[in-house]
Parts: C-alpha cells; sequence; structure tokens
C-alpha cells in the first residue's frame, strides 16, 4: 500500500489516499509474467506530430488517464498478500485485474489500449 496526504494551500490535511500496489520485484519471468515490453512514444515524434497538426490548423486534445493501469484484465494466474492490518493473516487475494507494480501493467495497458482503438477503426503505427 501506498499512503498519501493530500493537503491544501496552507499546508493543511485535507484528506488521506491509500493506492494498492504490488511488488513487482518479487516477481518471477517465465512464472509470473511473460511479456512486459509496452512502445513509448519518442518526445520528438510527440513535437512532429503537434507542429504537422498546428500547420495543418488541427486542434490538439490531450488526455491523461490516470487509473490507467486498473483496466487490464491478467492473462496469468497471479496471487497477492493483502497489506498487513488489512485481513486476518493467511489470507491471499487472486488477481484478475492489473494493478500498479506489477512488471506487465505496461503491456496490459497497452494492448488493452490497442484493441480499444482498433474498435474505433483506428490503426496502430507500431
Amino acid at each position: 500500500m501506498v499512503y498519501k496526504r493530500k493537503c491544501t494551500k496552507k499546508h493543511k490535511v485535507s484528506r488521506h489516499r491509500a493506492s494498492l500496489t504490488a511488488k513487482g520485484c518479487a516477481q518471477k519471468e517465465g512464472r509470473d509474467y511473460f511479456y512486459t515490453y509496452a512502445a513509448v512514444a519518442n518526445s520528438v515524434l510527440v513535437r512532429l506530430i503537434i507542429a504537422l497538426a498546428c500547420a495543418a490548423l488541427m486542434a490538439c486534445v490531450h488526455i491523461d488517464v490516470k487509473t490507467a493501469f486498473l483496466y487490464g484484465y491478467l492473462k496469468e494466474e497471479l496471487y497477492m498478500r493483502p497489506p498487513k492490518g488489512l485481513t486476518r493473516p493467511g489470507i491471499v487475494w487472486e488477481l484478475r485485474k492489473s494493478v500498479y507494480g506489477l512488471r506487465q501493467s505496461n503491456a496490459i495497458w497497452a494492448k488493452l489500449l490497442a484493441s480499444t482503438l482498433k474498435d474505433f477503426k483506428l490503426q496502430s503505427l507500431f
């Protein structure tokens, strides 16, 4: 678990947040995951696309999916111990969806995004 305190401009704590994360460092390749590659945009390429859009008088829209890694489904059978104090000892969780910290989270998100864009009849460049 990752705990954060959200503060106001006057540095008073306004709320507490907790995020469930997995220990990706404890995963073993070939047992817990098989594929981790996900394409990453080059900053020069992003600037070129923005420049071309501006030259063609096109509008640019940017979105940020804050919970992106939480939408993909896992193909592997993966288990995780819950954080201490959350449940009684000896309990193990079976993960069905990706969580932050998994080594394959990037690849799962990239595959989900590609399939969703393909549903909208868009073509992948890679």
